[in-house]
């Protein structure tokens, strides 16, 4: 068996048919968290054609599919029964949240001037869209009547997440 020593995260390889074996391979962390649209995709190298894959997950084939975040393995197996096994890491991106302010509350029984802004952090970043309940699209919300609204937050890759704030009298 080869030496298969030095290779960093997130992929590591046991038992290699070739040094490189795992590090030609690609992969792709799911879009939003809690998505399972991961993916990872080998490119078997060494060995002797055709090969065949048992991922952790039970998958059978080159690429494994719509994945959460986690560590996947996968053992190939060559035509001359040489194994080796790799283990792929995918990564989940940081949760998307917001945190809502109270601007001004409404001035009197029935007014619509109450208002409010919203501030996303983390997920896929900027720039990031906004649906308040009453259909203002910008961070800060104006013409709020009293009780509770809400905002839709969506980050550059669509991922949303949902805030809420009780406007006052």
């Amino acid at each position: 068996a080869n030496n298969c020593a030095g290779q960093s995260q997130p992929i590591t390889q046991t038992g290699c048919m070739a040094p490189d074996f795992c590090e030609n391979s690609t992969f792709s962390n799911p879009v939003c968290r809690g998505d399972a649209n991961g993916e990872i995709r080998l490119n078997p190298m060494g060995g002797v054609a055709p090969y065949t894959y048992l991922w952790s997950n039970g998958q059978t084939d080159m690429t494994a599919t719509d994945l959460l975040a986690g560590i996947y393995e996968v053992t190939v197996t060559d035509s001359d029964n040489q194994v080796t096994t790799c283990s792929v890491e995918i990564e989940e991106p940081e949760a998307l949240t917001c945190n809502i302010a109270l601007v001004s509350g409404v001035s009197a029984d029935g007014a619509n001037d109450g208002s409010a802004t919203v501030t996303p952090e983390g997920g896929n970043g900027g720039p990031f869209t906004y649906l308040w309940d009453n259909g203002n699209t910008n961070a800060s919300a104006d013409n709020l009547t009293a009780g509770q609204h809400s905002v839709k937050v969506y980050d550059a890759e669509g991922c949303e997440t949902y805030c809420s704030i009780e406007i006052p009298r």
